[in-house]
């Protein structure tokens, strides 16, 4: 069994690098992906740690990116490290973008009452390149929501007019780029985030033409009718299948590595095997 959708410290996970891959070994992973948000920082800690535990790693990155006012995830696979000053370049206008949207938010929550530090979220993070999960931790230490799930369904959540989404990448123009690279493009849990009908209809057929690779089929927020869903869009754009636990560790209640929500993942060998063939 592997997980090719996992998240680390360098971006919203609680677990570092090397705890990830000690804990992939730990319940008998055979592989994992790393695929943190806009950034490659933690890629060579990752794969020192595979040598270490003798578990394969896949190196990855999860791009933030949007079209028609809709935000979706793209996520590289197979990486190379000739490639990471490439990544830092393509990803830096959105990291920008990303560090003004957190300034403002973080100063709306003070002007409504809530007595919470930039600079010590900055402290906390070790950088200004973080995500909303480093202030809904906050707002938990300061007692403001019990959990970060409930800071995400309120004050962080774009309806209470806190949080401003900042500009993110172009789908189809990060598709590309991946593809330039050499690695593998993976639309990540596309119908958690918009409709089957809107994947049929309008975005696939363009991502397609763009290059895409593969859709993650699995992942922890499906159901069993998305998981079918995903799995015939698929079959119909002749699409390669991923899928992971999108593993956050404590940041993201519930969801298990290599397994999901309430063991709703199970991502065979083979899905790695094909993904592979697709480079060679």
């Amino acid at each position: 069994m592997i997980d090719l959708h996992t998240h680390s410290t360098f971006s919203d996970g609680s677990c570092s690098p090397t705890e990830l891959v000690r804990l992939a070994s730990k319940i008998g992973l055979s592989a994992i992906a790393l695929t943190d948000h806009n950034t490659i920082s933690g890629l060579e800690e990752f794969k020192k740690a595979g040598k270490e535990y003798n578990i394969e790693t896949v190196s990855g990155i999860e791009f933030s990116t949007e079209t028609n006012n809709e935000d979706f995830h793209i996520i590289a696979l197979f990486v190379k490290s000739e490639y990471y000053n490439s990544i830092e370049n393509f990803v830096i206008t959105a990291i920008d973008n990303k560090i003004k949207s957190n300034k403002i938010l973080v100063n709306n929550l003070n002007h409504a009452g809530f007595d919470i530090s930039y600079e010590q979220i900055v402290n906390n993070n070790g950088s200004e390149n973080f995500n909303r999960v480093a202030i809904a931790k906050e707002l938990k230490e300061k007692g403001y929501v019990q959990s970060i799930k409930e800071a995400f369904n309120g004050l962080l959540h774009e309806k209470t007019g806190y949080y401003i989404p900042p500009k993110r990448l172009d789908t189809y123009e990060t598709i590309k780029f991946i593809n330039s690279m050499g690695a593998v493009s993976v639309w990540a849990h596309p119908l958690k985030d918009t409709s089957f009908e809107k994947l049929n209809n309008l975005y696939l057929l363009k991502a397609k033409r763009f290059g895409l690779v593969a859709i993650e089929t699995m992942h922890s927020s499906y159901t069993e009718q998305q998981t079918e869903d995903a799995t015939k869009l698929a079959m119909k754009y002749n699409l390669l299948s991923s899928g992971g636990s999108d593993f956050h560790g404590e940041n993201k209640e519930n969801v298990l590595l290599g397994t999901g929500y309430e063991n709703n993942v199970c991502i065979s060998n083979s899905i790695l095997d094909w993904l592979k063939e697709h480079i060679k």
